[in-house]
């Protein structure tokens, strides 16, 4: 198709490049759910290549026209087990969550929700055209 408007990503090779990147993000997703330590995706690994990756896909959603593979269905899986990883671990100390764990929470909580909601709104809108 070429070039269709004066936008950085309003050209194939430059939305090519977008979505090669998208695409390198929710890999790197999917590969920190398949190792099989949940310490993993409670601890650093889980926020660095999971939460933070997830923020990143919002904005990059919000932001962009984006052509994905991803569906609303996998994020809410995501979702869905980290928070009881993140509740499982928590649950495991002898004392209780503190401030910050459950201030952390309701963060990635929020997180892993805009990006459900950004989906949802794609999948709407792919439905009325």
């Amino acid at each position: 198709m070429g070039v269709w408007g004066y936008k950085n990503f309003e050209a194939d090779d430059s939305l090519n490049v977008l979505c090669s990147w998208v695409n390198r993000i929710i890999d790197e997703i999917r590969q920190t759910y398949k190792i099989d330590n949940e310490k993993s995706l409670y601890g650093n690994c889980g926020d660095a290549k999971i939460v933070a990756n997830v923020d990143i896909l919002g904005t990059l959603y919000e932001k962009y026209e984006l052509y994905h593979d991803l569906q609303l269905s996998e994020v809410i899986r995501w979702k869905q087990d980290y928070l009881e990883t993140f509740d499982r671990i928590l649950s495991s100390y002898p004392s209780e969550p503190s401030e910050f764990a459950n201030k952390r929470r309701i963060v990635v909580e929020d997180t892993f929700d805009r990006l459900c909601k950004i989906l949802q709104e794609i999948s709407d809108l792919n439905e009325d055209e």
